[in-house]
């Protein structure tokens, strides 16, 4: 008996010499992360009270101690994090009692071995935080609770009241504990039929001695948990793939190796499958501790989920040891020698494999050490760094002195909104911007908007691991203008969110960065993620510009979050292309989301302009005076050339980008970017047939530019151009490209009309008649609509759209179609003198369509403005035939 416990103490002393070699390597290296920070900041207060009370989220327990501890052991890296690793330790015995007390000395010490190499006991000793500490507790409750459950000793019943007592007062997954042994308890009752084993006065009087001793921290801090995780954005998903990420969080560390890569996948599946096949579920010590592990693990997933919290592995530390004393049980059988070699190498191998990409730059901590060196060397007394939290940035106070940072350091509160905080921003001085990847804290990009407003270039970054800092040099904190605004967003065709206010697009230079916030109101819960895109057009309707930002409220919520009556703002920064003219451009809003409705959201509106899904805001005036020279953004041309003509000089162009066939009255766009003399006209370019049969001039859009200038132009191949090869020329006869002429056959016999119509669409065509390839009309397939055209004398200068309609008798819309001619085969600037067109049109039905009867309608309109091409009669579209939908199918 004396061999066999010597040989288990020695046992034990070497593990744990092991386990403390292997934590303590290199404790001290990398920086103190915001939570291990906000420890150091509890452990520098000035007494156990301060300490306790440093941290309103947390319980005061293991701050207290931790602040005792530094007291003589200093708070440096290596000081903080040797008190969870000394916890830590005391984990791998408390096992071994646990394993020894519930099954035999092969079960303890084959769970003793895993505890000291379950990778996620030993991340959490590597850690200035309390997860050990309540594994520690944790383990000594179950001990005290087994040990009452069969032999009642005064000194379990104090060790489980104590044990409870600190779970309670360490860490907030501590009452999920407590209620689990109540319920377990009452369990034992009931299958034994019997109050005596443990007895139930005294464990009831226990319980409520406990609950009283926790109740002023229940009340004044627990219950408040909820508010304190308000600006938190993302909650447990319930999926297979969560529910295996549990298990892999005891053998995969840190947790963003299990959110972003998936090695060692297979192993730990085999290693799941072995514990669960093999735990010898009919011993009632196997039972207890499955429902111990389960129902903890349960019990945490379901509490983050209520806080609005996201899952991390450190969560799951409370449960570790009692899953490394299940997989003992497993691999402790005698008859399978090769299952214990399994479990006992799997793990060792997770070990090491853990070792090694702890180490690895991608895993690391994040390094506010590094970030607050940045700091330290490049800003001064006169400087700002911004930094959103709710409470002030520790793990940045903490190295502060420590790298002798002169540069002022603001905390700005989660879940304000700009009005709160620009009392705290600074008059003067470089701005940082420090950016914590793993918060929401300013997912709308406020900031960033608003620092970069006005700015001609984007601003320094440094990254550190898991931290970024953005430097504007000088910027000027103000809030844009807003307008009040009346359009409704429609979700099923019904509003559901109404767009009440947007910046007024500025008049300033075009090298200059624009915040245009947008601020909407939800009327009903939206599913989706509303997003707002704000998209900058030409004079050809082209987009040059745009931005994307999601909506969301002050503390971050995004609208499939926020509830109806509240009010989310987007914050799109905007930056036109380098060499943008001066001049006017359109400002356009789509709201959309990324699933659901990527193209946009149907929009209404009695007071603004609506083309298609896009609603006008406003129009940005370009002014001149750009210094384009400061601009250090790409030019985004493809062909990078040096021209020379006329005292300018052609920089890049995208001319050659034309890789389809063009036919007749297609567009031809194309961009230009110029350097040189601002007074200079820029050149008259030719589009001429290879043959010479034709040349068309492509005259500049605008005359007056900037020392750099972007040049957009747009030519329509004639409508007589017949197949070949057409060139692109400079002035002075220099080939700038090529393109393929693919000429269209005409049709100048009439076809067999339906019906006849004969209305002139002036400076177009005539509409001749409607053919009906589809009669009678039903619900259970879409119209099919053919158009027939007659060209007019001249082609086209614009190239329309034509919209055809079906109208209930209430005049609304109940199925439509918008396209160019011939579904964009035949642009109206392409068709010759009395050619007849063919457009078919297939019409979509709207949830609006029901049987009976209904009106063709059929109009045309500029796609860039909206405006409808009028009739002779002053109206916008013709009425072609009355119509019926039949409802039989």
């Amino acid at each position: 008996m004396k061999q066999r416990l010597s040989f288990v103490l020695g046992f034990l002393v070497v593990l744990i010499l092991f386990a403390f070699l292997t934590r303590i390597w290199a404790i001290g290296e990398q920086s103190l992360w915001f939570d291990e920070a906000w420890s150091a900041y509890a452990a520098a207060q000035p007494s156990f009270v301060d300490a306790a009370n440093a941290d309103s989220t947390n319980p005061p327990l293991y701050y207290a101690l931790l602040n005792g501890y530094t007291s003589f052991a200093g708070d440096s890296e290596f000081s903080l994090r040797l008190f969870s690793l000394l916890a830590g330790i005391l984990v791998i015995p408390l096992v071994c009692q646990l394993g020894l007390r519930l099954f035999n000395q092969r079960v303890a010490l084959v769970s003793a071995v895993i505890s000291a190499v379950m990778p996620l006991l030993w991340w959490a000793s590597r850690e200035a935080r309390m997860y050990t500490l309540i594994a520690v507790f944790a383990l000594i409750c179950a001990l005290s609770f087994h040990t009452l459950l069969n032999k009642p000793k005064r000194t379990a019943w104090i060790a489980l009241w104590a044990a409870e007592l600190a779970l309670l007062h360490t860490h907030n997954t501590g009452p999920i504990v407590v209620l689990w042994l109540n319920i377990g308890v009452v369990i034992a009752w009931a299958s034994r039929r019997s109050f005596r084993h443990p007895n139930w006065r005294i464990w009831l009087a226990g319980q409520v001695v406990v609950g009283l001793l926790w109740l002023p921290y229940f009340a004044n801090r627990f219950l408040l948990l909820p508010e304190a995780n308000s600006a938190l954005g993302q909650t447990v998903q319930f999926s297979g793939q969560f529910l295996f990420s549990l298990w892999q969080a005891f053998w995969i560390t840190p947790w963003e190796r299990i959110l972003f890569a998936d090695e060692n996948g297979l192993a730990i599946f085999a290693l799941l499958v072995l514990t669960v096949a093999f735990i010898p579920y009919r011993k009632s010590g196997v039972r207890w501790l499955l429902m111990h592990s389960l129902i903890w693990i349960g019990g945490i997933v379901v509490g983050l989920f209520v806080l609005g919290n996201e899952l991390h592995g450190r969560y799951l530390v409370i449960a570790a040891p009692f899953v490394a004393i299940l997989i003992g049980t497993a691999a402790s059988s005698p008859r399978r020698v090769w299952l214990q070699a399994v479990c006992l190498i799997l793990p060792i191998a997770f070990f090491t494999v853990n070792l090694v990409y702890n180490d690895a730059p991608e895993y690391r901590r994040d390094d506010a050490r590094g970030m607050a060196r940045y700091y330290a060397e490049t800003l001064g007394e006169d400087d700002s760094v911004l930094a959103w939290s709710y409470a002030d940035r520790y793990d940045l106070a903490y190295y502060w002195e420590r790298e002798e940072v002169t540069a002022q350091r603001i905390t700005l509160p989660e879940g304000a909104d700009y009005a709160d905080i620009a009392p705290l921003l600074p008059d003067s001085g470089d701005v940082a911007l420090n950016i914590w990847y793993t918060q929401r804290a300013d997912y709308r990009g406020m900031l960033d908007c608003l620092l970069s407003a006005g700015t001609v270039n984007v601003p320094d970054e440094f990254t550190t691991y898991g931290m970024t800092s953005r430097l504007y040099r000088q910027p000027e904190f103000s809030f844009p203008d807003l307008e009040r605004f009346s359009t409704n967003i429609l979700v099923n065709g019904t509003p559901a969110a109404q767009v009440i206010r947007a910046a007024v697009p500025p008049a300033q230079r075009p090298d200059q960065a624009v915040c245009l916030p947008i601020q909407l109101t939800l009327q009903s819960p939206i599913p989706s993620d509303l997003k707002a895109a704000v998209i900058v057009t030409n004079d050809l309707g082209d987009e040059i510009a745009r931005a994307d930002a999601p909506f969301a409220t002050a503390n971050q919520r995004t609208s499939s979050s926020a509830d109806a009556g509240e009010m989310l703002t987007a914050y799109p920064l905007i930056r036109l292309p380098v060499g943008t003219p001066p001049g006017e451009y359109a400002v356009w809003l789509r709201v959309y989301d990324e699933n659901d409705e990527p193209s946009g959201y149907p929009l209404t509106s009695l007071t603004s302009i609506i083309v298609g899904r896009d609603v006008l805001l406003g129009t940005w005036t370009a002014l001149p005076g750009a210094d384009w020279s400061q601009v250090n953004r790409a030019i985004e041309l493809p062909a990078q050339v040096q021209m020379p003509l006329n005292g300018l000089s052609l920089m890049a162009h995208n001319a050659g980008e034309q890789p389809q066939p063009l036919r007749n009255g297609d567009s031809l766009r194309f961009t230009l970017l110029w350097h040189g003399d601002s007074q200079t006209p820029l050149p008259v370019l030719t589009l001429d047939d290879s043959d010479g049969a034709w040349q068309v001039d492509i005259p500049p859009t605008v005359t007056e530019h900037d020392a750099l200038m972007r040049d957009w132009r747009e030519v329509l191949i004639p409508a007589n151009a017949s197949s070949g090869t057409a060139v692109l020329r400079l002035p002075d006869g220099t080939e700038l490209a090529r393109y393929t002429i693919q000429s269209v056959e005409a049709e100048y016999g009439l076809p067999s009309l339906d019906q006849m119509v004969q209305v002139i669409f002036s400076g177009v065509g005539e509409l001749v008649g409607v053919n009906y390839p589809q009669l009678p009309l039903t619900l259970d397939e879409s119209p099919r609509i053919e158009l027939i055209w007659r060209g007019g004398e001249t082609p086209s200068p614009m190239s329309y759209t034509v919209f055809v309609q079906l109208l209930n008798p209430q005049g609304q819309v109940i199925a439509q179609s918008d396209s160019i001619p011939s579904q964009g085969e035949r642009p109206m600037t392409g068709w010759r003198q009395d050619e007849i067109i063919r457009d078919i049109h297939n019409l979509t039905y709207n949830e609006s369509a029901i049987a009976g009867p209904v009106s063709l309608i059929i109009g045309m309109y500029d796609p860039v403005t909206g405006l409808r091409v009028t009739l002779a009669d002053s109206s916008d579209y013709v009425t072609v035939n009355n119509l019926e939908i039949s409802a039989d199918i």
